[in-house]
């Protein structure tokens, strides 16, 4: 009799350690998940082939300074075209990182920067999350041709309604249905007409943001939100990843409006691709659009056919001419971007001249 109730109680006390070591191990493994993620930035990182969910990407990989080799004409864009800064932003509709910095950072900036004429904001798609990434990025470009040049604002009013509608990655929102009934509540967008244009143009506008997809890739762009900050004009710029605070934005900002703006005026030794005469007269540039190659040494010959002083200022690119007298010339040369922004404004600097009509564009071609 003994010997059984000494058996029961060793079978009751085994069965309780397996009880107490599950409930250690589940705690443990819950202990290292939960560090795990509280060290994970906030950006969505594009899915392996392994696994097609994505994953937040480790902290500990530093924002680095990166070669501007993509394109931004044509790309839906907020702010002036001759800011001194340019932001440009590879997002995707579904991202819930991108969805934070929609909230929360971006409308500081536009606030503090893209309204005050500081900053111009770019935005280019890297749609990899699902297929309604797909459908969200179709309508994006289409709602972009339909009011990018009448009603900038419409656009990025509709952006906003896109991810204040958001709900997670692959969740259910975000077909065409779902954004056709959503834009009927946005303001100077025409549902019916984003409907056609998604129809009739997909594999247009897929093929433009698979071109955004690699040139992201092309500077270091894996995930979403990804940026490139540069001085507007310049070669060079700033790389960040992920939902950072505007803090982050404001000090790589500043960082970007000291640095060298990557373009080089040249000395008198080097040989110029371009010699392009240009006169200036109340109020007005002659020719008001040059045209110039990318890369391209360009010499300016600025002449005063007014009145009054004037001279010819390229600010993104830190040039241009002396202030000159009526019937005196300058000259002055640069090295065109090779790849970035175009077109580049130039204008005279005096007070009220750009005003009153006194600037111009540098363009390719």
């Amino acid at each position: 009799m003994t010997e059984e109730i000494q058996i029961n109680l060793d079978v009751r006390h085994a069965i309780i350690g397996v009880f107490i070591l599950g409930i250690l191990t589940g705690f443990l493994a819950g202990l290292v998940t939960s560090t795990q993620l509280s060290g994970a930035e906030n950006v969505a990182q594009q899915p392996s082939q392994e696994n097609n969910n994505p994953s937040p990407r480790p902290t500990g990989q530093a924002d680095s300074e990166v070669d501007i080799s993509f394109e931004t004409e044509g790309e839906p864009v907020i702010g002036q075209e001759d800011a001194p800064v340019t932001i440009a932003y590879w997002g995707d509709y579904q991202c819930p990182f991108c969805k934070r910095f929609e909230q929360r950072t971006f409308p500081q900036l536009k606030n503090n920067y893209i309204s005050e004429g500081k900053v111009r904001f770019v935005f280019k798609d890297f749609q990899f999350l699902g297929p309604d990434s797909k459908t969200a990025g179709i309508a994006s470009e289409c709602v972009w041709k339909q009011v990018g040049n009448s009603n900038p604002d419409a656009f990025w009013n509709w952006h906003a309604s896109m991810f204040d509608n958001q709900d997670g990655e692959n969740s259910g929102w975000g077909n065409k249905q779902d954004i056709t009934s959503m834009t009927q509540q946005v303001s100077g967008v025409n549902a019916d007409q984003l409907s056609s244009c998604m129809e009739n143009n997909q594999q247009k506008f897929q093929d433009e943001m698979d071109k955004d997809k690699s040139e992201g890739q092309s500077v270091g762009v894996t995930g979403t939100p990804g940026f490139v900050i540069y001085k507007t004009g310049s070669n060079s710029g700033q790389q960040i990843t992920g939902a950072q605070p505007f803090s982050r934005f404001e000090s790589v900002i500043s960082q970007v409006q000291n640095s060298d703006p990557g373009t080089e005026t040249t000395g008198e030794n080097e040989q110029v691709d371009k010699t392009i005469q240009v006169s200036g007269t109340e109020y007005s540039f002659s020719p008001s659009t040059i045209k110039v190659g990318k890369g391209q040494t360009v010499e300016i010959e600025f002449s005063n056919t007014g009145s009054i002083p004037h001279d010819m200022k390229i600010p993104s690119l830190g040039t241009g001419s002396k202030v000159i007298q009526p019937g005196q010339t300058d000259s002055f040369t640069f090295t065109a971007p090779k790849s970035g922004t175009f077109p580049i404004s130039f204008e005279c600097s005096l007070p009220g001249h750009a005003a009153n009509g006194m600037k111009g564009q540098l363009k390719t071609g």
